[in-house]
């Protein structure tokens, strides 16, 4: 609605400042058929000034808006910057998770990841209820293998624990440490070592 009122208002100005022109246009004729010269230095000035503070305050207008957008944009570089610098470079960045290089047995399916530090950890839901917990962590280390039950699964080194509260299966395969607990029964470890060795 407010535009159509702009359209209407810069119309009606238009026809009030061709009327306006013509008028004037009018009565110089008549001056000029009666040979009367009025000459108005005085007013000719004021409106001379009008005009060009009406074109003055427009550029400023403009320059002051080009002069905001500058800042704006300045100002999101300066904070940008700001940000990428305060980047501690003591800090190491967060490995990328480890992926699963092996096929699950058809009872385990992935039910989430996370990363700690450098461990990726998968967690797996089984189908038979003896969920596991997957360790994988690039490492150089040697196992330690205290209190461990040596066994070996497809011609490869393991290491198992059996408690009350949970069992364990340790390996190392292409330098990467496999740390594997479950619940109730190691042979769901040992399976699943199998599809990894």
């Amino acid at each position: 609605m407010q535009l159509k009122n702009s359209h209407e208002n810069d119309f009606f100005k238009e026809i009030a400042n061709r009327y306006v022109d013509a008028y004037g246009q009018e009565l110089q004729q008549e001056l000029k058929q009666q040979n009367i010269q009025y000459t108005t230095p005085i007013l000719d000035e004021r409106v001379h000034r009008r005009v060009s503070m009406h074109k003055v305050k427009r550029v400023a207008l403009g320059i002051s808006a080009l002069a905001a957008c500058l800042l704006i944009v300045m100002t999101s570089s300066l904070l940008r910057y700001n940000q990428k610098s305060n980047i501690t470079p003591n800090v190491k960045p967060t490995p990328p998770v480890i992926p699963l290089s092996f096929v699950l047995p058809v009872n385990l399916s992935v039910s989430g990841t996370e990363q700690d530090q450098e461990q990726s950890i998968y967690r797996l839901h089984d189908s038979l209820q003896d969920d596991v917990v997957l360790v994988l962590e690039e490492t150089d280390r040697n196992i330690n293998d205290e209190d461990m039950t040596a066994v070996k699964i497809n011609g490869y080194r393991a290491y198992t624990r059996k408690t009350a509260d949970y069992n364990l299966l340790i390996f190392k395969k292409n330098g990467i440490l496999y740390t594997l607990t479950c619940r109730y029964d190691v042979s769901t470890l040992v399976e699943l070592g199998k599809n990894i060795l």
